[in-house]
């Protein structure tokens, strides 16, 4: 897991840090004494290696708000999910007031300084887990229904079914661009997941 850390203080940044190190994870941690120092970063293309991402709210010259609205326009253009990706953002802030338009960048969560421990050890732990979940959805296969049409057999991926309805003996699987008809009962189709 590569985490990185983005503030201008570097007591706070070694004091992240730290807290990371005593936790029960593996884990490379990086660190960024600005914004700008980050998106150089990410700008060469780096931003796939990012897991978790605690970043500064207000640091001298670009400041963790734009930074993190840079990082969405980035992810906007490559058309890249910003809900439910990577790195999570974790917003570190002495200005508790700035918390709600941090959610405006699709902040994971935010700490307030001075960082409780404990509350920095749950935070963390929700991020981690949220980290693997994703990593294992990246990695599996996904879902698809089994269909025939006349004498044509495809297979649907799940996430792209809208809805299916049948009508008499009459199945119909409705997509974002078409709708597919065949013979048979639902149920059976429920077995064709592969």
């Amino acid at each position: 897991m590569n985490i990185a850390i983005c503030d201008d203080e570097a007591n706070i940044r070694i004091y992240i840090k730290r807290m990371i190190e005593k936790q029960d994870v593996s884990c490379r941690v990086m660190e960024f004494s600005s914004g700008e120092e980050l998106l150089r970063f990410w700008a060469q293309g780096s931003r796939e290696q990012l897991d978790i991402l605690f970043l500064d709210i207000s640091m001298d010259g670009i400041d963790g708000m734009e930074t993190a609205e840079q990082i969405r326009d980035w992810k906007e253009e490559r058309g890249e999910p910003l809900w439910g990706s990577l790195p999570l953002l974790i917003f570190v802030t002495g200005y508790p007031e700035y918390m709600p338009k941090a959610f405006s960048v699709n902040a994971f969560q935010y700490l307030v300084k001075p960082i409780d421990e404990k509350e920095f050890e749950d935070v963390f732990a929700l991020a981690v887990r949220e980290c693997r979940c994703l990593d294992r959805k990246k990695n599996t296969e996904p879902e698809e229904i089994l269909v025939r049409s006349g004498n044509i057999t495809r297979n649907v991926p799940v996430d792209d079914i809208y809805y299916i309805e049948s009508s008499n003996r009459k199945i119909i699987v409705s997509m974002r661009d078409e709708k597919v008809e065949c013979y048979g009962k639902i149920s059976e189709m429920e077995g064709g997941i592969a």
